[in-house]
């Protein structure tokens, strides 16, 4: 019969076991891949491009209720902060050009009452079938003398001047209409040159990057990384992928203008991944937002077409491809919604 230390030892043995193994279970479970069905975790460069989405879509949705309220300084800097974000989004440009537009017809009414005002002033001043004199008395009769002829002239120089203060306040509006777009483009490039600099420190390549990014300069940029390629070594892979870019957006406008549109995703797909690997996160080359565009903008027709047919599922599923290609498309939003209202009141 055993003893109470043997007992208390064996317990003792036992619970370092257990614990040994629970130890080691813990570390397995730690150390294990995630299940294959599983999401991979989200990358630095695909967690700042759904940041700067949903940015995008927060101001979209800001500007939306803007113009619905008609609040005119709400909608100016709502414009201001999307342009500022994206320097070519469509409806901020249009939102812009509209105030400003706006601003040169007020402008251009203004100076035009204040011109008829001044006459209407001027000839309420004297009596009928009388001249003003040189000191404002007024003079009965047809004659005028020389010092009535120069004041009716200097009267014609003030009406001249008012028109040209008209032109020069429609002038003004003019410029200003296009100061907010101007002044977040130089914003937006100066952090796209920033961001690329941090990215890339070899200035020439740097450089190349820039004119693909800002300038739209695809082909040159690949001529300048092809002769870098000797004193940069890096250089090579950037090539590789610029190469890349070209031959997806050249492919998939070919086999887009043909009305594939299922194969020219793919191609597009792959270059926009391609210029993912180059570029910082918060960039994208203006070949690249257009070509968003024009991907998105397909896949809305084609879900037309399926919602012509009453295919509702398909219609969506359309639509939210495009929405993937380009988060910004009012219209693709707008449609999706409308769908779910539709399918809710089934």
């Amino acid at each position: 019969m055993m003893g109470g230390s043997t007992i208390r030892v064996l317990v003792v043995r036992l619970v370092a076991c257990l614990g040994a193994a629970l130890l080691g279970f813990g570390a397995g479970r730690l150390a294990a891949p995630a299940p294959a069905g599983a999401p991979p975790p989200l990358g630095d460069t695909e967690a700042a491009w759904k940041a700067r989405d949903a940015a995008r879509t927060r101001l979209e949705i800001r500007l939306a209720g803007a113009v619905a309220r008609r609040d005119r300084g709400a909608i100016l800097a709502e414009a201001e902060a999307l342009a500022a974000l994206d320097p070519f989004h469509p409806r901020a440009r249009a939102e812009l050009r509209r105030i400003a537009e706006g601003e040169a017809a007020l402008a251009a009414a203004t100076g035009a009452s204040d011109a008829g005002a001044s006459e209407d002033a001027g000839a309420r001043s004297a009596p009928e079938g009388s001249s003003a004199g040189p000191g404002g008395a007024a003079r009965i009769g047809g004659g005028s003398t020389p010092e009535e002829e120069r004041a009716g002239g200097t009267s014609g120089e003030e009406a001249a001047a008012k028109g040209r203060s008209g032109k020069d306040a429609v002038a003004a509006a003019a410029a200003r209409s296009t100061s907010a777009y101007e002044a977040a483009r130089r914003r937006m490039r100066l952090r796209t040159h920033e961001a690329i600099d941090a990215r890339h420190p070899h200035a020439g390549i740097a450089a190349a990057l820039k004119r693909h990014a800002w300038d739209g300069r695809l082909e040159q940029a690949i001529e300048d990384l092809r002769k870098l390629r000797g004193a940069a070594p890096e250089a090579a892979g950037i090539l590789d992928s610029l190469r890349a870019i070209a031959a997806g957006l050249e492919g998939g406008r070919a086999v887009l203008a043909e009305g594939r549109l299922s194969e020219a995703d793919p191609l597009f797909g792959h270059a926009f991944e391609a210029e993912r690997s180059i570029l910082p996160a918060e960039v994208s080359s203006v070949a690249v937002r257009e070509a968003r565009r024009q991907l998105a903008q397909a896949w809305f027709e084609e879900g037309r077409r399926f919602l012509g047919r009453d295919q509702l599922d398909d219609a969506v599923a359309a639509w939210r491809r495009g929405l993937a290609a380009d988060p910004s498309h009012l219209d693709l939003r707008a449609a999706i919604q409308r769908a779910a209202e539709r399918a809710a009141a089934r």
